[in-house]
């Protein structure tokens, strides 16, 4: 995150938002139409990073968070960019114990995606 006001991050910031509110409501912001597209194959991703823990089952705050990040990964944004920016976000809408497990799920799926993209 290079600032609290970067229009990248704010974008992330209300992406959150959007898939936060779609947990509970099931609202599809146009914002996230692309994520929602494909939230077969994210939620797929999160149960295989961390298998001991089920999706329907966890909160929704992280569930939102490891969406968006896992989306950004499949998309080619370039893993640090948004393990990164995820966890910044963890650390002020979620639990004490968001952001190492936004962290840690991440990681793994980054691993599968690969550490060469580039996208920002």
């Amino acid at each position: 995150m290079k600032t609290a006001r970067d229009p990248r991050h704010l974008k992330r910031i209300e992406d959150f938002k959007a898939l936060y509110t779609y947990s509970f409501a099931g609202v599809v912001d146009e914002r996230i139409e692309d994520v929602i597209e494909k939230i077969s194959e994210i939620d797929a991703q999160i149960h295989e990073a961390a298998p001991e823990r089920e999706i329907l089952q966890m909160d929704k705050t992280n569930v939102a968070l490891l969406r968006l990040g896992v989306f950004e990964l499949m998309t080619g944004t370039k893993p640090s960019v948004v393990i990164d920016e995820v966890v910044e976000i963890a650390k002020v809408y979620g639990s004490e114990s968001s952001p190492k497990l936004v962290h840690a799920v991440l990681n793994v799926v980054a691993k599968k995606y690969g550490s060469n993209n580039t996208t920002t």
